[in-house]
């Protein structure tokens, strides 16, 4: 009895420890690698922005921080986060902060930490952060009721605000859009007849917080009274539509008189024709950004667009040019 009694205890007790130890991960082997490619980018005066290269077979990883480019004291920012990006945020402005990366096996704390990624470091922006106003502002009316703008991108910007008045002292304004991505916008439902003066100011981010730059020096456009076609200007000739991949490059000869060109986009041929931007030469791209004022939607693979064109000078428009289309590649 008592020999099996002393099987029966150490069988339980074996059957208790397989049970506690059921789910909680044994150790690795071999330590981790640790992340590559490490990057961190100022974002604004309170965030930075990690990423890094994935691990093989690791889904968590570990954000440290330190203000110490020596690393005597760090923390813990993030314990287990799922991705190779990061943003840190509510930091300090005109502030140089150093970060590491190590991957995680698991989810909860006591899975093991590999080795940390080499460190990397951003300074967060201040008052002398703030983006310098955009350059080449341009409003141009194409109709009773739109005007297309455009400008010069500003390097380290990621979106814009776009301001708007009818008033010449920029007394009274608004905030037209606050989060453009690119550096065209159409400003559709306006009134006939009307001149409307525009601002643009470029942001690092479209985090709320995250200050605007200088505004660009006014510009203005009146919008038409009506459409009417000049008899002095002729129609554009001999467009083209030429696809390279997902962009699609439209070239058409000299008007004489004209100062700029208005280009017209659609899915079919007999469709309706939206305007999708303005240049002053005869040769421009369509590309996602310029076709992202045609409701939204970038050029797809594989499929065929559709373009006229027509010439302006002050408030006198051409007839429009013959129909041209292309296909863009996969």
């Amino acid at each position: 009895m008592k020999k099996g009694f002393r099987i029966f205890v150490i069988a339980t007790l074996l059957t208790v420890v397989l049970l506690l130890t059921a789910g909680c991960p044994m150790e690795a082997d071999d330590t981790l690698p640790a992340p590559t490619n490490l990057t961190a980018e100022a974002l604004s005066a309170s965030s930075i922005r990690l990423t890094w290269n994935p691990v093989n077979g690791v889904n968590y990883y570990v954000v440290y921080r330190t203000t110490d480019s020596t690393w005597a004291n760090s923390i813990i920012i993030a314990s287990s986060i799922d991705t190779t990006t990061y943003n840190d945020s509510g930091l300090i402005p005109d502030t140089t902060y150093y970060y590491k990366v190590a991957a995680r096996e698991g989810l909860f704390s006591s899975y093991p930490i590999g080795n940390q990624s080499e460190s990397v470091s951003a300074t967060t922006t201040g008052s002398a952060g703030i983006l310098p106003a955009p350059t080449g502002l341009t409003a141009v009316s194409t109709s009773t009721s739109q005007i297309n703008l455009s400008w010069t991108p500003v390097e380290g910007a990621s979106v814009y605000n776009i301001y708007r008045t009818t008033d010449s002292t920029w007394e009274d304004y608004s905030l037209l859009s606050a989060a453009v991505s690119t550096t065209v916008y159409s400003d559709y439902g306006l009134s006939a007849n009307t001149t409307y003066y525009y601002k643009v100011g470029a942001r690092r981010s479209n985090v709320t917080t995250d200050p605007v730059g200088e505004l660009s020096p006014s510009v203005s456009a009146t919008t038409l009274s009506s459409n009417t076609v000049s008899v002095d200007l002729d129609a554009p000739e001999n467009l083209t539509a030429t696809a390279n991949g997902r962009i699609i490059t439209l070239e058409w000869d000299a008007v004489e008189g004209a100062s700029s060109y208005q280009i017209l986009g659609s899915f079919t041929s007999d469709g309706t024709f939206v305007s999708i931007g303005s240049t002053g030469s005869i040769i421009t791209v369509v590309n996602i950004a310029t076709m992202a004022s045609y409701g939204n939607v970038p050029l797809e693979p594989n499929t065929e667009y559709y373009f006229k064109v027509r010439a302006y000078s002050g408030s006198s428009y051409s007839e429009l040019s013959e129909v041209v289309s292309a296909t863009t590649g996969s």
